[in-house]
């Protein structure tokens, strides 16, 4: 098997001893070249218009925006005219970054030895996933989109990093909690609407959920749980909380025809995968029912004014579990998994982080979910209960 490893030199984790400890483990399985980045965006260069003739398997070593870049120049501009997935080499991750959410939802240890140990047995069985790819701002992305806040955060982080400081847990704190007074002071206002056909893009139809109409709602009309004028939205509490290793999560399976449209949202995400990103150990789960086989998933919190909107940020968080349970946030948030296309737009621009990567500001994004677009070495399923269970024997003791 031939395979091609790209390093990033400059990614947080790695160090001298990473690639001694990586390459052995590799070389057991395979026939290896390896290889490393210059510059921002070398990775996307080195992987531009390899076929699988040239490698059966690309291998990033590096955070979720090497991965990012990788998957740019394997798919190319061209949505339309991109490679077919049995034409592109094999996609594989060893995480070295900060986060490393992409190979963590894969199931990988975020340990590079551990993982590299474990992707070599994946190679050795020939274990594969064919995933869907986003598509936004005419780039690809795997992870997610932020318009707002996060990307605020992440914006903030690149400031800081490029004086010499490490993207610490810590660090992202002292940032995100900077951001949040920021977004209570001058909320976004930020509309987001998503086309009906775009609706339960990968998913088949359950006969089960059917319509129902309530005394205050007209048949084949969306209830609404906002006095905004124009709110016209699913309403949280169709959301079914469940228990699940004492993480409280909420199921999305309300019906709707037609467009949904969220007006005046001061906080959204739209992921790609779950969790949504990690603080450290901690998985940070917008969106508990979301697969990497899936299409898009969206996020919003509706209100974070007063204590109420603080308490529903730490919960979607999981800091400070033990005091907010028994709290009902679902009136603030708005959840919606298996989306094709979603549209956010703002009349002031915002900033934009795409694959935990700075974008140009904008006002207006359109995010896109394309199909069977990467062959990826990974096991066949998210690992979500193991991510859950190893999170919570982690998680802040508050």
């Amino acid at each position: 098997m031939r395979v091609l490893l790209i390093s990033n030199p400059n990614s947080t984790s790695l160090n001298g001893e990473v690639p001694r400890e990586v390459v052995p483990a590799l070389m057991e399985a395979t026939e290896l070249i390896s290889c490393f980045t210059e510059y921002a965006g070398h990775a996307e260069d080195i992987a531009r218009g390899l076929t699988r003739e040239d490698a059966d398997v690309v291998i990033i070593m590096g955070g979720d925006g090497s991965v990012n870049e990788v998957i740019n120049g394997l798919l190319g501009p061209d949505v339309e005219n991109r490679p077919a997935p049995e034409e592109l080499p094999r996609l594989a991750v060893i995480p070295s970054g900060s986060a490393n959410v992409f190979a963590r939802a894969l199931g990988f240890p975020n340990n590079p030895g551990a993982a590299a140990r474990k992707l070599a047995g994946l190679l050795s069985s020939g274990t594969t996933r064919r995933l869907p790819v986003g598509r936004v701002a005419g780039r690809w992305f795997i992870v997610n989109v932020g318009f707002g806040l996060d990307a605020a955060v992440i914006k903030g982080m690149e400031k800081l990093r490029g004086r010499g400081i490490s993207a610490t847990a810590g660090v992202y704190g002292v940032i995100a909690t900077k951001a949040w007074r920021q977004l209570r002071r001058f909320p976004p206002n930020i509309s987001i609407t998503i086309p009906g056909e775009a609706l339960h893009a990968t998913a088949p139809e359950d006969p089960s959920t059917e319509d129902v109409a309530t005394e205050d709602t007209a048949e084949g009309e969306a209830p609404s749980t906002s006095s905004r004028s124009g709110a016209h939205r699913f309403p949280a509490a169709a959301y079914e909380e469940e228990a699940t290793r004492g993480s409280h999560l909420y199921r999305g399976d309300a019906p709707h025809e037609g467009d949904v449209t969220l007006p005046d949202i001061p906080f959204t995400v739209v992921t790609n995968t779950n969790p949504w990103t990690y603080a450290g150990a901690l998985p940070i789960i917008t969106n508990p029912e979301q697969s990497l086989d899936k299409a898009l998933s969206l996020y919003a919190l509706q209100d974070i004014s007063g204590v109420g909107g603080l308490g529903a940020l730490l919960h979607t968080v999981g800091v400070a579990r033990r005091y907010l349970h028994g709290f009902d946030f679902h009136d603030r948030e708005f959840r919606l998994d298996d989306v094709s296309t979603i549209h956010l737009s703002s009349v002031d621009p915002l900033p934009v982080q795409i694959d935990g990567e700075s974008a140009p500001e904008t006002t207006h994004l359109t995010v896109t979910s394309i199909p069977d677009c990467l062959d990826v070495i990974a096991d066949p399923s998210d690992p979500f209960d193991d991510v859950i269970g190893e999170a919570l024997e982690n998680s802040l003791p508050l």
